[in-house]
């Protein structure tokens, strides 16, 4: 018999019911009440569904859907009010009374048919009539469960009776039938894998054999699916060997083709400087600076001013300037007008602590064809620093002086006594 005959589900939707019908039997009055908690009796609804779908092969959801779910959570509703009240009040003012109460549920017939739940609590609930705090919720509950005894044999009725259900049994039972068939007919087939297990074997084996191990790529996937885990795994390590290979081979090419793309890269940024820089140069010399080559440049205006010849202070030392393009073919040629306006404005260099190296090379040989009024001004500069060095004894101030006296006597100045021992103080000795 299946879930589907009426009698076999009845049962199952009845469990709290039963349950209670044996604790009142008992004088459990309570424990009866409990037993028709509303959530508990959603459960045997709930249970009752996933053993019929179980039992055709369906999901329980198919047998809810089926079941008359509004008046179900209605009922349930009323019960969530009813039940909760009931013992309640009936462990407030009516437990102490035991036995005696409790057999008041029971009524004339029980030896012919036994009374439901709702029979038993509405004779309790007259019995004590008198009590209405305990009568009328004992009364309210009694009606609310008679609703469900009602409406659960209705729920047994629809799903022993649908022909949903019904159509799935028969298909489960034909799917049985299939499945004996089936199994014939495997046996069949198990002689054809057999075959195709050997030749497949055979394929991996040899392939397995082979030294390149991207060979292992020829293996066909059905032939994987037919060999064993062993076989398949070392499959899987000669695939990984030459993907490993193949990554490195990838990865070896992606760096060279990287690298010479930087290398291009490179070339290219070092052809636009040389050639940006190149261009400067020709600005400078012709005293015509942009506004791209002021940004170019980026050297805080110093090319600007070697253009214009009008260097300040700060471009005659005791540091070089940096100069932009360092390193370029237009290097020198920058410097070269670097020279060129230092010898134009030569006298602003007298500001300075000291002459950096860049600017005492502007003065060469022919430094003394310049007015002597300038020379001697050099001259007496050198002089008086040298004095200064002299008296501190300190080689910061000898080497101040020592390059003021280079550049002197490139000016054709003779620089002899103090400039002689300012250099010998700036060696050290």
């Amino acid at each position: 018999m299946t879930l589907l005959a009426k009698g076999a589900l009845a049962p199952l939707l009845s469990e709290p019911l039963a349950s209670a019908a044996s604790h009142l039997a008992s004088d459990q009055v309570d424990k009866a009440i409990e037993d028709v908690a509303p959530e508990t009796l959603r459960a045997s609804i709930q249970r009752a569904a996933a053993r019929v779908a179980s039992d055709v092969s369906v999901k329980p959801e198919a047998v809810l859907r089926l079941l008359p779910m509004a008046e179900i959570d209605a009922t349930l509703a009323k019960l969530s009010a009813s039940q909760p009240r009931a013992i309640a009040s009936w462990r407030a003012l009516a437990g102490g009374l035991g036995g005696l109460l409790g057999r008041a549920s029971q009524t004339p017939g029980e030896a012919v048919a036994a009374p439901s739940p709702s029979d038993r609590l509405r004779a309790l609930a007259s019995t004590m009539q008198r009590d209405k705090a305990v009568a009328e919720p004992l009364a309210a509950l009694a009606a609310d469960l008679a609703a469900w005894e009602a409406l659960i044999d209705r729920v047994a009725t629809t799903i022993a009776s649908s022909p949903e259900l019904r159509s799935a049994l028969r298909i489960k039972k034909g799917k049985r039938v299939a499945l004996v068939a089936s199994i014939a007919a495997a046996l069949v087939v198990i002689g054809i894998i057999a075959r195709a297990a050997y030749v497949a074997r055979a394929h991996v084996t040899a392939a397995i054999a082979k030294d390149d191990p991207c060979v292992a790529f020829d293996v066909a996937e059905i032939d994987l699916g037919r060999v064993s885990a062993d076989l398949r795994a070392k499959v899987s390590e000669k695939r990984k060997a030459c993907e490993d290979r193949r990554a490195e081979e990838a990865r070896v090419a992606e760096e060279a083709r990287l690298r010479k793309e930087r290398e291009e890269a490179e070339r290219r940024a070092r052809e636009k400087r040389e050639s940006d820089c190149a261009a400067l140069a020709d600005h400078v010399d012709a005293e015509k600076l942009s506004p791209d080559d002021e940004a170019f440049a980026a050297d805080a205006g110093l090319t600007k001013r070697i253009a214009a010849s009008s260097l300040e202070t700060r471009d005659f030392g005791p540091e070089d300037p940096k100069m932009p393009c360092a390193g370029s073919k237009a290097e020198e040629r920058l410097w070269a007008a670097y020279r060129k306006a230092v010898l134009a404005k030569s006298w602003a260099m007298l500001r300075v602590s000291a002459p950096g190296p860049a600017a005492r090379a502007a003065f060469g040989p022919d430094g003394g064809k310049m007015p002597f009024r300038l020379r001697k001004g050099f001259a007496t500069r050198a002089n008086d620093a040298a004095k200064f060095a002299v008296r501190t004894g300190k080689v910061d101030d000898a080497k101040r002086a020592s390059a003021w006296c280079e550049v002197a006597r490139a000016l054709g100045m003779p620089m002899a006594g103090a400039c002689d021992a300012a250099d010998r103080l700036a060696k050290g000795k």
